[in-house]
């Protein structure tokens, strides 16, 4: 099975939100400015290769659509992702929208707000 994961500015990862994609120019210039991420232009015109050390089969990353998208990223990757996301102002999501952070574990997710007013309305057990 195929995992993605992107680094997006988007409340989810698929919504068109003008103004909040990663332009060619910003990640362009995270690429020429990061030692161990190479250009790999035989598999796309934003395609980069990360040379660090991971586990991942493919350890690709690829600006499509204004979002870097990695495919089936290892911990170290996913790392990798969550340090290039802080320099763009964005963050780690995968398809079903959870949020990655440092030690590539997704991150607790946060309660909606029906679920905190229902927290909060909901009658508390005598003890």
């Amino acid at each position: 099975m195929v995992y993605h994961l992107h680094i997006t500015r988007r409340e989810f990862w698929s919504y068109t939100a003008s103004g909040l994609d990663i332009t060619a120019d910003e990640w362009r210039a995270v690429v020429d400015a990061d030692p161990d991420l190479t250009w790999r232009p035989e598999r796309g015109p934003h395609a980069a290769e990360w040379k660090g050390p991971t586990t991942a089969a493919e350890p690709f990353l690829d600006l499509e659509h204004g979002n870097v998208i990695a495919k089936n990223p290892d911990h170290r990757l996913i790392d990798k992702m969550v340090s290039i996301s802080e320099i763009l102002k964005a963050k780690v999501q995968g398809l079903d929208g959870e949020l990655y952070g440092a030690c590539g574990a997704p991150l607790p997710k946060e309660p909606k707000m029906l679920e905190k007013i229902a927290g909060f309305l909901m009658p508390r057990r005598r003890r």
